[in-house]
C-alpha cells in the first residue's frame, strides 16, 4: 500500500508538532516497512531535518507548475491530484488538516486531531485564523475514514466539541525521540549548562512561551520557595516571554531564558535538572512531559486535561490557576530525595508505555486496518 502524509510540519516545525510528525514517520518506516510512503512537502528546505531512517525509506513530493507560487494552495488543493498520480492508496493528515477536495476521490483518509485548544480557549488566537481552523478540522472529521487523537482528552473533544463520530475515533499515544533515553555523564551535561550559561539546581521548563504555556504562574510560584532555586525557561522567542522577563525581573527572581538551544542538548538539560515544571492549562498530549518522564527528572504538571495520561503516577499534578499550589508540589520535589527518587523510577516504568515498539505496532495495525 502506498501512504501519502502531509509533510508540512515534519519538514518545517521546530515544535511539537514537528516533533510528533517526525516520529510517527520515523516509527511507520520502521514497523510498517512494507508500505511505500510519500512526504508531501509544500515548500523545499527544512528547518529540521529527518533522519535518513525517513529520508531513505520515502519520497518526497513538491508542487510543480503554477502550484509553487502558491505551496499553501497546493497542500490544500493541488497536492491530491499528485498523490494519486504517484499511486496513493490513502492520504495522512499530520495536523489535523485533510485536502479539501479528498472527499471527491477514492483515497483512504486519516487525520491526526491533537487538541481542541482553538475552541476551549478561542482568545488565545485571531478570529480569522479560529475560523478558519475550526472549519478546517471539521471537515477533516466529518470526511476523514479514521481519526487519530493523541490522548483520552483529545478524543473525548474530537466527538463532544468537535462532532466526530465515536467509532471512526481511535487513540494512539505519542512518543518522543529516543535521545530522552540515553543516559548522559555528569562531565557531559555541565558542559552544556556551562555552554549555555546554566546554573546548576535548577527548576526546568520547556516548551513554546505563550500565555497558555502558563509561565507567568511558574513564575509567581517562585516567591514561595524558601531560597528560591533558578527557573531555566528553555523555547521560542515572543512577545510573552518579553513580558515574562520584565516580570521576573520587577520581582528580582532568578529566571533564565534560553532561546537558541539545539534539540539534540535538550537530553542533558533535562538530566541536569532538579525539577521538570509544566503547568500548562491544556494540552493535546504534552510531550516534553514524556521526555522528563523519559530523562529520570521529577515532573510537576497541572490537574485536568490530558496531564494525567502523560504523566501517570510518576507526576504531582498542581492546579494550575494557584502558584501557592504549583509552588507547593515544587517544594516537594526539591526537598525530598527519597520523593525524587521513587518519582524518577515512577517515570521510568511509565514511560515504558509510550516505547517505539509499543507505539510502532500500534502504527501497524492502524495501517493495516485502513486496508480494509
Amino acid at each position: 500500500m502506498t501512504i501519502a502524509f502531509d509533510a508540512k510540519r515534519a519538514f518545517h516545525n521546530s515544535r511539537g508538532l514537528g516533533n510528533y510528525s517526525r516520529d510517527l514517520l520515523r516509527l511507520a518506516a520502521t514497523y510498517a516497512d512494507d508500505n511505500r510512503y510519500l512526504l508531501c512537502n509544500p515548500r523545499q528546505g527544512a528547518v529540521r531535518t529527518m533522519g535518513a531512517d525517513i529520508t531513505g525509506k520515502m519520497e518526497e513530493l513538491t508542487p510543480h507548475g503554477l502550484w509553487r507560487l502558491s505551496p499553501s494552495a497546493w497542500r490544500t488543493w493541488g497536492c491530491t491530484e499528485d498523490v494519486i498520480h504517484a499511486g496513493a492508496d490513502a492520504y495522512w493528515g499530520l495536523s489535523a488538516e485533510l485536502p479539501l477536495n479528498v472527499h471527491r476521490t477514492k483515497l483512504k483518509t486519516i487525520v491526526t486531531v491533537h487538541d481542541a485548544i482553538f475552541i476551549r480557549y478561542p482568545e488565545l488566537y485571531s478570529p480569522t485564523y479560529r475560523w478558519l481552523f475550526t472549519k478546517k478540522v471539521h471537515y477533516a472529521c466529518r470526511v476523514a475514514d479514521i481519526i487519530v487523537a493523541v490522548s483520552r482528552q483529545t478524543a473525548d473533544d474530537c466527538i463532544n466539541l468537535l462532532g466526530a463520530d465515536e467509532k471512526k475515533v481511535r487513540v494512539l499515544y505519542q512518543g518522543c525521540s529516543n535521545i530522552f533515553r540515553t543516559k548522559h555523564s555528569n562531565t557531559e551535561i555541565e558542559a552544556t549548562l556551562k555552554n549555555y550559561n546554566i546554573p546548576a539546581n535548577y527548576i526546568l521548563y520547556v516548551g513554546a512561551i505563550e500565555e497558555r504555556k502558563n509561565i507567568r504562574n511558574l513564575i509567581l510560584a517562585l516567591r514561595d520557595l524558601p531560597d528560591c532555586p533558578p527557573l531555566v525557561i528553555a523555547g521560542g522567542r515572543s512577545r510573552y516571554a518579553e513580558e515574562m522577563k520584565q516580570l521576573a525581573s520587577e520581582l528580582h527572581l532568578p529566571v533564565f531564558f534560553r532561546h537558541d538551544i539545539p534539540f539534540a542538548e535538550f537530553p542533558k538539560l533535562y538530566q541536569g535538572a532538579t525539577s521538570f515544571a509544566y503547568v500548562s492549562l491544556f494540552e493535546g498530549f504534552g510531550i516534553p512531559i514524556l521526555e522528563s518522564l523519559c530523562s529520570g527528572t521529577p515532573v510537576v504538571t497541572s490537574i485536568g486535561s490530558c496531564f494525567s495520561e502523560t504523566g501517570g503516577n510518576a507526576a504531582l499534578y498542581a492546579d494550575p490557576t494557584n502558584p501557592h499550589d504549583i509552588a507547593d508540589k515544587l517544594r516537594q520535589t526539591l526537598t525530598d530525595s527519597l520523593l525524587r527518587q521513587q518519582m524518577r523510577e515512577a517515570g521510568y516504568k511509565h514511560a515504558e508505555l509510550f516505547t517505539d515498539q509499543h507505539i510502532g505496532q500500534e502504527i501497524k495495525t492502524l495501517l493495516n486496518d485502513i486496508k480494509i
